[in-house]
């Protein structure tokens, strides 16, 4: 089977990027939806592990390339970040409720099983966590904001090792209808004025997710995915 040929489906029908504009960040925008995108492997027969744009010139670096079909590749997706190809973690839907938070493959990404071992708590209530910059721009600045333990904060914000020159969008996106949080030993986002709710699924102590709607794994909308929990959707 030729690698490439998984590309050559998602390619069909597709309009493709043609702008050469730059992001708030002078990064060149090689995408604007995440279907201009598509996950592959820079080693033609392994599993996806980048994203590339539909116009890159790169997915046809693998034509003619036999290969076999790979085996147990983590599920991933290709998504448009800022204008940017990335490799994502693909959505699963879990009815599953683990008190320990939910096992992760060799990417990273959340399984519909159960961690081995549940996590010491990281917090006992609200006070013990605080929002800080997930970047260099923070949601204040049009970047993105996370929620860790108040204690952590100096190791966090050094370990981000931003200069102050850094490109930002200057433009408050920092979400009103959430509030920082302790929810089942772990520092998370909730629904502000929700008691602790919130929007994340997965633990046993957590209300189940409202009718109509599902715990998905993986959320392109999960605002702390590496709390090992899900987000009702």
């Amino acid at each position: 089977m030729r690698a490439a040929a998984f590309l050559m489906v998602a390619l069909a029908g597709c309009g493709q990027l043609t702008s050469r504009e730059t992001n708030d960040y002078g990064a060149a925008v090689e995408c604007r939806v995440d279907e201009d995108c598509v996950a592959t492997s820079s080693t033609c027969c392994g599993c996806a592990d980048t994203a590339l744009a539909l116009n890159d010139p790169a997915l046809s670096s693998c034509d003619g390339v036999e290969c076999p079909m790979p085996s147990e590749c983590a599920a991933s997706v290709a998504r448009c970040a800022s204008g940017v190809c990335t490799l994502a973690c693909a959505p699963v839907e879990c009815d599953l409720a683990c008190e320990g938070g939910y096992a992760t493959d060799a990417m990273g990404c959340l399984l519909c099983a159960c961690n081995a071992g549940a996590p010491p708590a990281e917090c006992a209530v609200a006070s013990d966590c605080v929002a800080v910059a997930a970047d260099c721009c923070g949601c204040a600045r049009g970047g993105v904001d996370v929620v860790i333990p108040t204690d952590q904060v100096d190791a966090w914000l050094s370990g981000l090792n931003c200069s102050g020159d850094e490109g930002c969008p200057e433009v408050d996106v920092c979400p009103a209808d959430l509030a920082v949080d302790c929810v089942s030993g772990r520092c998370d986002w909730a629904v502000a004025g929700g008691g602790g709710a919130g929007p994340s699924c997965g633990d046993p102590s957590m209300p189940p997710c409202p009718p109509g709607t599902m715990c998905v794994l993986n959320s392109a909308s999960d605002l702390d995915p590496d709390d090992g929990l899900g987000v009702c959707e």
